[in-house]
């Protein structure tokens, strides 16, 4: 984790860098090319974020995240990136594009002195192909797990429709779509060991989760990454069945009565998904979607908890069944 200070970026911001990195006669970088969690532009996650952040270490990116409150994301990656591209000994980077269900769909080799340009054009491919959840009205969104293994911001934005700075800062911009009411998320992933930033863009979640909890990991990441809202801990209960309820009550009596509701395994994994029956007609036309069972009631088992999601032996990523 230990970095050297490159030096400053023409904005007057300090830039740091691997120091290992630093000493080595070149460096050749991967990464894949989709959009950020935290902000929209013309560029998002990819081959400027490994070189400012992932290279930059902890000092780097909270660097990077810190000078961002004043001057904005992309300003800042842009010019973090042209400073460590004019001193360090970086010989160009790998970018790899995947498509909806997270198979390589392209990989791009880009030299060092064209990736600040070459970046923008890869990124405009990548977004074309990421994919989205199938419906644009919710008004309960079921989530099964979360974690820093599936999405850096425990649930992707760009899926939920919701962003991970909520009202906490100036770039609280939302997404437009989808529009969900209430987000439920029921699990951590074990592979978090216990960071469960992005649970504040949740509104409800389970007792079990908030136990599984690392509080100091969880607040040290939302600082570092300057996304206070994401470590606010949502209403909670012991059973799936009872934040479900809640949750339903806090919508209008006449959403409630019909709510459209839609379960999920993660916001990395959606192919198969679980629907209410308010959603059945629309799900019925859409191309992408494939009916795998005719309406049955909610199971539970005898702990008041959501029984697993019956997956296909062939589910391996996002697409459409339901």
């Amino acid at each position: 984790m230990n970095t050297i200070l490159v030096g400053e970026s023409h904005l007057g911001t300090s830039v740091y860098w691997s120091s290992v990195a630093a000493q080595l006669d070149g460096v050749l970088f991967v990464n894949r090319i989709k959009p950020h969690t935290d902000f929209k532009g013309m560029v998002g996650s990819g081959l400027m974020k490994m070189l400012v952040v992932g290279l930059g270490k902890r000092e780097g990116a909270s660097a990077f995240h810190r000078s961002s409150l004043e001057h904005g994301y992309e300003t800042i990656l842009r010019a973090h990136a042209a400073k460590i591209l004019e001193t360090m000994p970086v010989l160009g980077g790998i970018a790899v594009i995947e498509n909806a269900r997270h198979d390589t769909e392209s990989v791009h080799p880009v030299k060092a002195e064209e990736l600040l340009e070459q970046e923008a054009s890869l990124f405009q491919r990548a977004k074309a192909l990421m994919p989205a959840l199938p419906f644009d009205d919710i008004d309960l969104l079921i989530v099964d797990r979360m974690g820093k293994n599936l999405s850096g911001s425990g649930m992707d934005p760009n899926i939920i429709g919701r962003g991970v700075h909520g009202y906490s800062t100036h770039f609280a911009e939302q997404p437009q779509h989808p529009r969900i009411k209430r987000i439920m998320v029921r699990e951590l992933s074990p592979e978090s060991h216990g960071n469960a930033i992005g649970i504040g863009m949740a509104d409800f979640t389970t007792s079990r989760l908030v136990r599984s909890m690392d509080h100091a990991t969880t607040f040290v990441n939302a600082v570092t990454a300057m996304t206070l809202n994401g470590a606010k801990v949502p209403i909670h209960f012991e059973k799936d069945v009872d934040v479900i309820r809640w949750a339903l009550s806090s919508l209008t009596q006449n959403v409630s009565k019909e709510a459209r509701i839609l379960r999920i395994r993660d916001t990395l994994n959606f192919d198969v998904m679980e629907g209410s029956v308010s959603l059945l007609q629309e799900a019925k036309t859409h191309a992408g979607l494939k009916l795998l069972e005719e309406p049955f009631p909610m199971r539970f088992d005898a702990d008041g908890n959501c029984l697993p999601l019956r997956l296909p032996m062939h589910s391996s990523g996002p697409g459409g069944e339901t």
